[in-house]
């Protein structure tokens, strides 16, 4: 049960980690869009 918690913790944390990435490479796509729009 022990190993099955400590397992979990670690997608948990590596979920976190993706969902940051992701939040940021979403602002940066969101600006970039928004700057190529300016552009036209």
């Amino acid at each position: 049960m022990k190993k099955l918690k400590e397992e979990m913790q670690g997608v948990v944390k590596e979920l976190a980690e993706n969902n940051l990435f992701l939040e940021r490479f979403g602002t940066l796509t969101v600006d970039g869009g928004l700057r190529n729009v300016d552009r036209i």
